[in-house]
């Protein structure tokens, strides 16, 4: 089956409370615009590169690519604190007809590596040529 591209299909930010690389101030995620590659997110069922069109800001964007009826997912890992309230959200160029919704997910891990919990954005499924906001509380 050919490869097509796929905007972000299932983007994931598992949040553990175990050393990974971390970012500061009120950006957490390490290359939140992927101006520096893909390192250190991660992709499931699907291909992630960068591309310099078309991007929301900055000269790059992620683009995920895969076979169809695949749920695909991106994800990267970070240390956060105990006790603290999180906000995730982040733009989506979703304009491939094959995909079918968009999410964001955070999912909370003990330092140990079980599973807490998870909070979900609402699915965006409107296809535009156009960048969209995506947010989920914490």
């Amino acid at each position: 089956m050919p490869l097509r591209p796929i905007a972000v299909l299932g983007l994931i930010a598992a949040l553990l409370l175990v050393p990974w690389p971390s970012a500061s101030g009120s950006e957490l995620l390490a290359n939140g615009g992927f101006e520096a590659g893909t390192a250190p997110w991660g992709a499931l069922d699907g291909q992630l590169d960068t591309v310099t069109s078309p991007v929301h800001g900055g000269g790059s964007a992620g683009r995920l690519t895969g076979t169809l009826l695949q749920y695909h997912q991106v994800y990267q890992f970070l240390d956060v604190q105990a006790a603290q309230s999180y906000t995730f959200s982040g733009w989506v160029f979703l304009n491939d007809p094959s995909a079918v919704s968009v999410f964001l997910r955070i999912s909370w891990f003990t330092s140990g590596g079980s599973f807490i919990s998870q909070e979900q954005s609402a699915s965006l499924s409107f296809h535009k040529p156009e960048y969209q906001l995506i947010t989920t509380g914490s």
